[in-house]
């Protein structure tokens, strides 16, 4: 009998071996509004903390991506990392991170919520499952983007050509003010601030759904005729609306 007892016990001690195994094996899937995020390399968890493959969650959520091979860091808009080092940085901001950027099998590994969460989208985590979900924050009554379309020169002076965007439910009467920061990059992935101004008084009427165009001049740039591309953060506004 009790023979019997050991083998049940060698048992149950085997399969929940097995299934431990098989959980911690399973790398985490991630979803972005619930659509699934395509990558050669899977995620893992490293420290309790989901990381992704740097090419593919940035181009997944829209973003461009510099890396700079000397200082191993990475830069996307006003985002910036850099290999083994938890001191991230949000446009002037320093952030310390819960686990730094890796690599993994040759590839650049970032962390996923820092990631999500420095573009404002909301992040949700089902260990059941093992599962990410990052969605868009729910729309605001007000609630104005503006995307930038190109840069570029004319006549020697450097503008930003891009779309308001009324998002939310409310009309947008007036734009106070906007920060903007121009970036460019080289060939060689080097990327630096070109400009950094804080327009005012912008005038544009928008009802809920309604973009408009706007281009920015911005003065006294010089012309850096290696940039290969270019870059922009509009890192604070502020708006007037009414119902």
């Amino acid at each position: 009998m009790k023979q019997k007892k050991y083998i049940v016990l060698a048992l149950l001690l085997f399969f929940s071996i097995m299934v431990v195994t098989s959980a911690i094996a399973a790398p985490p899937t991630v979803f972005i509004n619930e659509v699934p995020l395509l990558s050669e390399s899977p995620a893992v968890i490293e420290n309790n903390r989901t990381l992704v493959p740097m090419r593919a969650i940035f181009e997944a959520l829209g973003q461009t991506v510099t890396w700079n091979a000397e200082e191993r860091s990475v830069t996307s808009g006003h985002i910036w990392l850099q290999i083994d080092n938890r001191e991230a940085r949000v446009g002037d901001k320093i952030i310390e991170l819960d686990v730094a950027a890796t690599i993994i099998n040759d590839r650049t590994y970032v962390p996923l919520r820092f990631i999500a969460e420095s573009l404002d989208k909301k992040v949700a985590w089902d260990g059941e499952q093992r599962r990410v979900d990052i969605n868009c924050k729910p729309l605001e009554d007000s609630l104005i983007e503006f995307d930038l379309e190109k840069v570029f020169y004319e006549e020697g002076i450097l503008k930003a050509e891009g779309i308001f965007y009324n998002r939310g439910n409310d009309t947008i009467t007036k734009v106070n003010y906007i920060d903007i920061k121009i970036y460019m990059a080289n060939k060689d992935g080097e990327q630096a601030v070109v400009a950094d101004h804080r327009f005012e008084n912008i005038p544009v009427q928008l009802k809920p759904g309604e973009n408009v165009a706007y281009v920015f001049i911005f003065a006294g740039v010089p012309e850096y005729k290696d940039a290969t591309s270019w870059g922009f953060d509009a890192y604070d506004l502020d708006y007037e609306s009414t119902k």
